[in-house]
């Protein structure tokens, strides 16, 4: 079976206006993702997780290295529908509502009227978002508005979805039902990837775990939580230190 995500030797260095090297995001991660996976990304702020996700989704082209989504290049697998990405920070039209955006969102996408009809009945439902679907995205709340970002992110019925801190803004019951979602899209063949420094019970969905820090990686592969994940999670930040000294 072939991964439907394989990034290899994945670098990307940031430049200042001379295009003089500054930052070094990411140095040298390499991982593969097979469908129906979920890949946690954890580390802390500055750790690179955000420009991997978004090297993934074709937002940020990487300095060197290589990334193929079952196939394509990130570019092309956006242009295919085959990615579905919520951002950590977003800006969506307060004058719609989440209804209304998701409506036009798949219209752009080339939905026909009754796959539009559909996509967007299942991702209101999906998201708990059918009390809401009728008021402005401008009077939602954090919570509201961080499930109208997933919604849109599943708009299109993307085989890969990238989720960048989704728990950012939920409360308990909010990340609760969150974890179901994910569980759903796993066990119906997507394959997942999601970025958090906060677990809220995250890591128990994972079959894939990649530790990020200063863009590089520390530890990728199946994870093993027997003392919990606090524990490991820990041990594995200590190594850092260790390597670091």
């Amino acid at each position: 079976m072939e991964p439907i995500i394989r990034i290899r030797d994945l670098s990307k260095i940031f430049t200042d206006g001379w295009r003089r090297p500054e930052v070094a995001a990411l140095e040298g991660v390499s991982l593969e993702l097979f469908k129906g996976q979920v890949l946690g990304v954890f580390g802390g702020n500055g750790s690179g997780k955000s420009t991997l996700l978004k090297t993934i989704c074709g937002l940020s082209e990487a300095t060197s290295g290589t990334i193929k989504i079952d196939g394509l290049d990130p570019m092309s697998a956006v242009r295919a529908e085959k990615i579905g990405f919520l951002p950590e920070r977003a800006n969506y039209p307060g004058f719609f509502t989440p209804e209304r955006y998701l409506e036009v969102l798949g219209k752009l996408g080339g939905l026909s009227s009754e796959e539009l009809r559909l996509q967007v009945e299942t991702c209101l439902n999906r998201c708990r978002l059918l009390g809401e679907k009728d008021k402005l995205i401008r009077k939602l709340s954090k919570g509201f508005l961080q499930r109208v970002a997933l919604a849109q992110a599943l708009i299109h019925d993307p085989a890969v979805v990238v989720l960048d801190e989704p728990l950012d803004g939920m409360d308990p019951l909010a990340r609760e039902h969150f974890l179901e979602l994910v569980g759903e899209l796993k066990s119906s063949g997507k394959t997942v990837v999601v970025s958090s420094h906060v677990t809220g019970g995250l890591e128990t969905l994972c079959d894939q775990v990649l530790v990020l820090h200063n863009g590089k990686s520390h530890f990728m592969g199946p994870p093993d939580f027997e003392g919990g994940f606090q524990a490991w999670f820990l041990e594995r930040l200590k190594e850092v230190e260790v390597s670091v000294a």
